[in-house]
């Protein structure tokens, strides 16, 4: 199984949530989209908890010339790998978070 994450770049969360999900998903591979913020938090988590991470970064050669749409792409990207998706969400209406989660 694989487990996407996506959040807010100042959001982040208690790390006994991170300790719940390994607990009830202990094979799964974590899937982030290694901006700063939550996906960092959870990479270093994983890393240093020796669960599998991969790392999918925007391709913003892939969009140039609308380079604000390689973050979205590669959230949706995550969306279609993964059989769940934690979000570290704030309520805002707006943003890559907002759009991963539609």
């Amino acid at each position: 199984m694989k487990i996407g994450f996506t959040g807010h770049r100042n959001c982040y969360t208690h790390p006994l949530a991170l300790d719940k999900l390994v607990r009830e998903f202990p094979d799964a591979i974590w899937i982030v989209g290694g901006a700063e913020g939550f996906d960092r938090q959870v990479e270093v988590y994983a890393r240093r908890h020796q669960i599998p991470v991969e790392v999918y970064r925007p391709d913003y050669k892939a969009y140039r010339g609308n380079e604000r749409f390689a973050p979205l792409a590669r959230n949706r990207d995550i969306v279609d790998e993964t059989g769940l998706l934690v979000a570290c969400y704030d309520g805002r209406e707006q943003g890559g978070v907002v759009f991963t989660m539609a």
